[in-house]
């Protein structure tokens, strides 16, 4: 979205985008935006630079992102709670990633072959 000829996104769909691409994603919105408010809302504002900067370094790593890796973005933390017999275990703790070579891992890698746009 634009408005005064600034890109903007609101913090909390940066935060949301952040669950897929990772927490360096909201701090490159900090890098190359700055914070700001649009009705109460707290938003990053982008110069059409450095918008065109961040799109063009995430575009890169989203085209790597099968559906498998998107769909295990959301259910990876389900799992980890729910203690699936899937995800992997660290000195006891369930984690969010996946068993090699476990019926899921197989799912997601097959999944993978679907991009995502």
């Amino acid at each position: 979205m634009s408005v005064n000829n600034k890109e903007f996104v609101t913090v909390r769909t940066a935060t949301m985008i952040a669950t897929l691409r990772g927490k360096s994603y909201i701090d490159d919105c900090e890098k190359y935006g700055t914070k700001g408010e649009i009705a109460g809302e707290p938003v990053f504002f982008f110069t059409p630079k450095a918008h065109r900067i961040l799109r063009a370094k995430w575009q890169e790593h989203d085209a790597k992102m099968g559906l498998g890796d998107v769909l295990h973005t959301v259910f990876g933390r389900i799992g980890r709670f729910i203690h699936w017999p899937c995800n992997k275990r660290v000195d006891g703790k369930v984690t969010n990633d996946l068993q090699e070579g476990s019926p899921c891992d197989r799912m997601r890698t097959q999944l993978n072959k679907v991009k995502m746009p």
